[in-house]
C-alpha cells in the first residue's frame, strides 16, 4: 500500500512538471508569435507609410531571398558576400526634382549652332544644339553629378529619466545629402 501510495505521488508530481514546462514551452512560443505578428504589420505600417523618406524593415533571411531583387543578388555574388553574413542593408536613392525656370548660358558658335552650359550645386552639364531645318537637335556632350552623401551610425539607450539613460543600446542611422532628398531603406536580418 505504501509503494502504491509513492507512485501515485510520483506520478503526480511528473505529471505536474510535464504541465509546468509545457505551459513555458507554450507561453514562450506565444510570445515569438506576438513578437513575430508585431514585426510584420510594422513592416507593413512602413510600406504603406505615405512619407516614405526612410523605411526601416526587420525580415528573417528566408523572407529576404524570397524578396531580393536580381540587382542585390548580383551584387552580392560579385563582391562576394554569403548570404548568411549580412545583419543589414542599406539601400538609398537621392532624388533631385527642380521644376524652377533658370536662365542658362548659351554661347553662339556658329550659323544655326550654340553652346549650351548648366550647373548647380551637385551638377554640370554642357551640350551644343542645331537647328536643323524647322527642328532643334540638342547634344549632351557633358554630364557631371557630385553629391556628398553621409551615413552616421550611433547607439542610443531608449529610456530616459530625467538626466539618467537606461535600457539596451540600440543603433541608429542618420542620413544626410548635400543636394536633393534622400529616401533611405534599411532591411535587417533578425536571426532565429
Amino acid at each position: 500500500m505504501k509503494n502504491i501510495k509513492l507512485y501515485f505521488y510520483g506520478i503526480i508530481a511528473i505529471f505536474f512538471i510535464g504541465a509546468v514546462v509545457m505551459a513555458n514551452v507554450y507561453k514562450n512560443k506565444y510570445e515569438r508569435e506576438q513578437i513575430n505578428s508585431l514585426r510584420l504589420s510594422q513592416n507593413n505600417l512602413q510600406l504603406m507609410s505615405s512619407e516614405r523618406t526612410n523605411t526601416n524593415l526587420l525580415m528573417t533571411k528566408d523572407e529576404l531571398i524570397s524578396t531580393m531583387s536580381t540587382e542585390l543578388d548580383s551584387a552580392l555574388k560579385r563582391l562576394s558576400i554569403p548570404l548568411k553574413t549580412i545583419t543589414k542593408i542599406v539601400e538609398k536613392e537621392v532624388i533631385i526634382h527642380d521644376t524652377t525656370i533658370k536662365t542658362v548660358f548659351v554661347q553662339s558658335s556658329g550659323k544655326d549652332e550654340w553652346v549650351i552650359n548648366d550647373s548647380d550645386k551637385c551638377w554640370n552639364w554642357s551640350g551644343v544644339a542645331n537647328l536643323i531645318a524647322d527642328s532643334l537637335n540638342v547634344k549632351r556632350t557633358e554630364f557631371n553629378y557630385h553629391n556628398n552623401h553621409t551615413d552616421i551610425f550611433n547607439w542610443i539607450r531608449p529610456h530616459k529619466f530625467l538626466f539618467f539613460k537606461w535600457g539596451k543600446k540600440e543603433v541608429i542611422q542618420t542620413s544626410s545629402s548635400e543636394c536633393g532628398e534622400t529616401t533611405s531603406r534599411t532591411i535587417s536580418i533578425i536571426k532565429k
